[in-house]
Formats: structure tokens, sequence, C-alpha cells
């Protein structure tokens, strides 16, 4: 029970990644989300070769493929955002509150 317990904490882990919004913690949300996905398909391969299955293991397998698909679009709206504020340029300068 504890190492489902633990990988629905990892899971919780990868939505408070998601919460950033800047480019490196998109990049690693995006590669964590599907190195998740990865583990997950070969440890459901090994529970289906021992018989031995664990509710909160097949759960986060399950909802892996979620937030995976989530977290892609979460690194999408990143990036978009990012190349939107630096196509607009810096902001305009403050005025000084000198009068000419």
């Amino acid at each position: 029970m504890a190492d489902g317990l633990l990988a629905a904490g990892y899971c919780g882990l990868l939505c408070a990644l998601a919460q950033a919004r800047n480019r490196q913690w998109a990049a690693a949300l995006l590669g964590l989300a599907f190195l998740w996905v990865l583990l997950n398909i070969v440890d459901l391969n090994a529970m289906q070769k021992f018989g031995a299955w664990c509710f909160w293991r097949v759960l986060t397998a399950v909802l892996s493929a979620p937030i995976a698909a989530l977290s892609f679009r979460c690194a999408k709206q990143v990036q978009q955002r990012s190349a939107a504020s630096g196509a607009a340029g810096p902001p305009p300068a403050a005025p000084t509150g000198q009068s000419v």
C-alpha cells in the first residue's frame, strides 16, 4: 500500500510543478510526466506477471496518461505566453517626474 501512496504523492508533485509558469519548470514537468507514464507501463507489466495488483498503483497508472496530456498542454501555454511577451518588447519606461 505504501508504494501506491508514494506514487500518488509523485502525481501531486507533478501537479505542483504545473503551477509554475516559466519555461524551465514546464520542460521539467513535461519530461517527468512522460517518464511517469513509461514507469507506470513497466510497473503494470510487472504486476501482470506476478498476478498481484495494487489499487493505488493501477489508479496512478490510469491517471498518468491524462496528467501527461495536461502537462503537454501546460508547457505549450507557457511557451506561447513567453513568445507573446518577447514579441511585445520591453515595457515602456516609467516617467521620471521632471517637466520639460
